[in-house]
């Protein structure tokens, strides 16, 4: 991916090919193979116009300025273009609790299990937020109260979001969104770093069944992601003083509650019946033998009655 070309772009006026070959030092037909690129991938919405090159997003642009008025309790960082908003806040120090980045861009987004989270540009609320415990222990069901608060702004601003264990974001039946939880532990504690995907446009060639916000009607961007900013915060900060409530909002959100499952592990497979969570956030599959909790990371959800061809991917 041309990051270089990109960035340059990102200012949103329209650009000569002679004008980037001079600002990129390079030569005009290499400027128009990477524009090519762009073009072809789909992740950015470039266009030729008579004044030249131009990237014109369908929604509005991130607002620095009034994030970080409506989202005053910790800093708020917007960038343009990243490689990951997880690894960029990572490689910030200090961090203090709440500490948020949000990109319009990243070229290397991470998903669970070393997926690759595709963004097109300013297509998605990409936000990446920082919290300290004192215990490593406080961070067990960590990921899943953040799930939970997610949920919960998008339906407050009436996107009938559900939720699939562990990470998931649902909206009709198909993938909104996800997040991506990292901690390193030390002496003091862990240092947890927490990053959440959410298509508001549909991502070009997702390779599965995804959903975008803008199914739903118009976007207000910056305001949605404010009010994602101030939940998290919130639910980070509650957290794990609120773990016992975990299940019954888990099950008020869960896409597949009481339903058929089929819960495929790196060496098998187990059907049961989903009974939702416990305080640790592990699934409750029920099968002949009774209810037993799975924890993250070794599991995945599918709905039962689904065939192989119509399954959904991770």
């Amino acid at each position: 991916m041309p990051d270089a070309l990109l960035s340059t772009l990102a200012d949103l006026r329209p650009w000569p090919l002679a004008a980037l070959a001079r600002a990129l030092a390079c030569d005009e037909s290499t400027i128009r193979a990477q524009l090519a690129e762009l073009q072809t991938r789909g992740i950015v919405p470039l266009e030729e116009t008579a004044a030249g090159w131009q990237i014109r997003p369908a929604l509005d642009l991130l607002d620095a300025a009034w994030l970080a008025r409506a989202c005053s309790a910790a800093a708020v960082q917007v960038l343009t273009i990243t490689d990951s908003t997880n690894s960029a806040l990572a490689r910030q120090s200090p961090r203090a609790n709440g500490d948020a980045i949000l990109a319009e861009y990243q070229s290397a987004g991470r998903g669970r299990r070393g997926r690759t989270w595709q963004s097109p540009f300013a297509g998605q609320i990409i936000l990446s937020m920082s919290w300290h415990y004192p215990e490593p222990h406080d961070t067990a069901a960590l990921s899943i109260a953040l799930g939970i608060a997610a949920a919960e702004a998008l339906r407050a601003a009436d996107y009938p979001v559900q939720l699939k264990w562990p990470n998931d974001l649902y909206l009709h039946g198909r993938k909104l969104g996800g997040i991506l939880l990292e901690t390193a532990l030390n002496s003091s504690g862990a240092h947890t770093i927490a990053g959440i995907g959410i298509n508001l446009l549909p991502p070009p060639h997702p390779g599965q069944p995804v959903a975008s916000l803008s199914e739903c009607g118009t976007i207000a961007r910056n305001p949605l992601t404010a009010a994602l900013i101030n939940r998290w915060r919130e639910s980070f900060a509650r957290h794990p003083a609120d773990r016992p409530a975990l299940p019954a909002r888990w099950h008020a959100l869960d896409t597949y509650a009481d339903r058929a499952v089929c819960l495929h592990r790196a060496h098998d497979t187990l059907c049961g019946t989903n009974r939702g969570i416990d305080e640790q956030g592990r699934l409750l599959l029920e099968t002949a033998d009774g209810i037993s909790a799975y924890s993250e990371g070794e599991t995945r959800l599918r709905p039962q009655l689904l065939s192989p061809s119509t399954q959904e991917q991770p």
